[in-house]
């Protein structure tokens, strides 16, 4: 990048690359060039909203969320947005994965720069990945909406559903066996009818939790969110269990042969009793958050002393002071969402096979797999509706 003001602004940067292709990747190892010519090293990300991305969010609010959450130091600061593309911060970390909020005690390599998984044992303590999460996670639940939404507080979800099925309606004939029109929307509606008249909480949400959205420094000491396509209001619960879900194709092989059994597959799709564990440790430290938040607001509110508010500020999530009753309503919320992470992510992949029929397979088969985990875990939103309803 330069140091010329004129790259503060966005016809600066769209100048720069439309540059970069014709011009700067030749020289952009050249020293004297760079010091000629007023440039610094500077490394940044340059994201371009493909066509899935265009349509699942409307043009009003793109880029919207990256910036006013990179404005709480929740995410990478965003250097410049349009409707086309969003530019940020370069971050120097590595990418969380699915085993980093089950298994939080194993080994960090900070020699190797490769997309690998991040593991803290000798880095923090026990739980310390998940209070750091816990703890900006809440930052964002509790930002307002900003004002391009208009006040619509549809959650995020149906919004974005809504808009990929009518995408789908169009190219119908793309529905691979046994998908039809009928039963998604079935579905969609039956689930949007269960859980209309529940206490479930709508908040500033990032819409597509998944651990490899987070990325940490490589020291641990930080831990960043990107990818904001899906940002807006919606349920807490959704945003939490996301985390928490695993999402992958099944990889275990049978002893046997090189094929999955049924019982091994129905096996690696279900929470083990360690991934209900961490969860519920994820829920106590989001309440811990939750709580220390509300009462640094009601010290501001209240003109306290500054000894009192620096003291709440530097305190870390603490479940002591929490009841059981907490805990379990807010984990009974989560919960809840689960069949809704395997219903939305199974429209996603019939959605990107309609802008994508060259890879057919590929689409079909992870759209099956996850409905097949939605029709096994649907059950679970009445289960918990009932829990939930007994707590209130």
């Amino acid at each position: 990048t330069t140091n010329d003001q004129n790259m503060n602004d966005n016809n600066g940067w769209l100048k720069f690359i439309n540059l970069y292709d014709s011009k700067l990747i030749n020289i952009k190892n050249n020293s004297n060039f760079l010091k000629n010519n007023n440039y610094v090293q500077r490394k940044f990300v340059v994201k371009i909203f493909s066509n899935l991305a265009k349509i699942r969010q409307i043009e009003s609010v793109r880029g919207i969320m990256d910036i006013e959450i990179a404005k709480l130091n929740l995410a990478p600061k965003v250097v410049v947005s349009t409707s086309d593309l969003i530019i940020h911060d370069f971050f120097n970390g590595k990418e969380l994965s699915e085993d980093d909020f089950i298994h939080l005690s194993c080994d960090v390599n900070n020699n190797n720069n490769n997309h690998q998984m991040v593991h803290f044992k000798n880095i923090l303590p026990p739980n310390k990945l998940g209070d750091m999460v816990a703890t900006k996670l809440v930052k964002l639940h509790e930002i307002n909406c900003p004002k391009e939404f208009n006040n619509d507080h549809t959650p995020m979800l149906w919004s974005s559903i809504d808009r990929m099925i009518k995408h789908i309606q169009k190219k119908s004939w793309t529905l691979p066996p046994p998908f039809t029109m009928e039963m998604l929307r079935e579905e969609v509606e039956k689930v949007k009818a269960q859980l209309r008249d529940l206490p479930l909480k709508i908040v500033t949400g990032h819409g597509d939790f998944k651990p490899a959205n987070l990325m940490a420094s490589h020291d641990g000491s930080t831990v960043v969110f990107v990818d904001f396509e899906l940002s807006g209001p919606n349920y807490r619960g959704f945003d939490i269990f996301k985390l928490y879900r695993r999402g992958q194709l099944p990889t275990k092989k049978s002893n046997n042969d090189n094929q999955n059994t049924k019982e091994e597959e129905d096996e690696l799709c279900l929470p083990t009793n360690n991934e209900k564990l961490e969860l519920r440790k994820f829920v106590s430290s989001y309440l811990s958050a939750l709580k220390i938040n509300s009462n640094k607001n009601s010290e501001c509110a209240s003109s306290s002393s500054s000894s009192l508010s620096s003291s709440s500020s530097s305190s870390s999530p603490s479940s002591s002071s929490l009841s059981p009753r907490e805990e379990n309503k807010l984990l009974a919320e989560v919960l809840l969402f689960e069949p809704l992470t395997w219903l939305e992510a199974s429209i996603f992949f019939l959605f990107a096979l309609t802008e994508d029929e060259e890879h057919q397979q590929k689409w079909s088969d992870l759209a099956i797999h996850r409905w097949e985990n939605y029709m096994k875990s649907k059950n679970k939103i009445n289960f918990y509706a009932s829990e939930l309803m007994k707590i209130e």
